[in-house]
């Protein structure tokens, strides 16, 4: 529901999904440059989004004291996109209205 009725608004990236398969959405992460802000504005219309990821692997603790010395500056998209992801509500007692009501607070923000 959410990648087609996503497509088009804003500069937001839904994940792909292959014709012959059917995803069982653990979490569902979208991209956008306006992260943040669409982070706070879904807070004001009662929509719950998380980061879940908001720091790479290879910067993190002790993965950043072994990996990072090695994968410094090596992994330019991994650290972009960890500032522009954004999961959406998605569990299995999540109604249409509700999916509805994220994907109209998502649209309006982009209306801005």
């Amino acid at each position: 529901f959410y990648s087609k009725e996503l497509q088009g608004v804003g500069d937001v990236v839904t994940p792909v999904t292959p014709d012959d398969c059917t995803p069982v959405w653990h979490l569902y992460v979208i991209r956008t440059e306006k992260r943040d802000e669409l982070w706070e504005y879904l807070k004001t219309r009662q929509v719950f989004a998380q980061v879940h990821y908001p720091i790479p692997i290879h910067e993190l603790g002790v993965y950043k004291d072994t990996l990072g010395k090695k994968y410094a500056g090596k992994l330019p998209v991994t650290s972009k996109y960890a500032k522009q992801i954004l999961s959406l509500p998605i569990y299995p007692d999540l109604t249409k209205e509700q999916q509805q009501h994220v994907v109209q607070a998502v649209k309006d923000f982009f209306k801005q």
